[in-house]
């Protein structure tokens, strides 16, 4: 059957990319995806996880690994700004596409990161294609600020990179 809506005009047939949204409150847990390089629909540990977290309180889950060193969010990735630079947590995770363009356009290192290193960190942000850059604004009882100038400058790359139609 056919639609009985109306054609979109020209002008919205191209890619629009989703308005920000607000800042996560995380909370860290011990966790490894499996085969975390390789996105899959195997969510169920991953929601059951977050689905803890908000009762607890928080927006959110961030993974870390046994020693302590932050890996990924549920369906999301984690940079830092340390120094006016933006790092990316090393370790197994999956290699999301907003990082992925992220990295392309700026140079931040990738590094192993603790949590025992989080009081060196100016501001964190998750990446993810459906939200593009958000602000971190609390990883368990470390507080950072909603705002900060390397942030929006990413959040200002992102949505400036060129689209893909479907």
């Amino acid at each position: 059957p056919r639609s009985t809506l109306p054609r979109p005009s020209a002008a919205s047939d191209a890619y629009q990319r989703p308005p920000p949204h607000g800042p996560l409150r995380v909370r860290s847990v011990v966790h490894r995806r499996d085969l975390p390089e390789v996105k899959s629909v195997g969510l169920c540990p991953t929601l059951r996880l977050r689905r803890q977290a908000q009762r607890a309180g928080y927006d959110d889950v961030l993974f870390t690994g046994p020693d302590g060193d932050i890996l990924e969010g549920g369906t999301w990735n984690v940079g830092l700004v340390r120094g006016g630079e933006v790092v990316w947590p090393g370790g197994e995770v999956l290699a999301g596409t907003t990082r992925q363009l992220l990295r392309r356009a700026t140079d931040g290192p990738t590094e192993l990161v603790g949590l025992a290193d989080l009081d060196s960190v100016e501001a964190v942000f998750a990446t993810n294609a459906a939200v593009g850059v958000r602000p971190v604004t609390g990883i368990d009882d470390r507080e950072f600020p909603a705002a900060h100038p390397s942030v929006s400058r990413l959040a200002e790359i992102y949505q400036a990179l060129p689209g893909s139609p479907l």
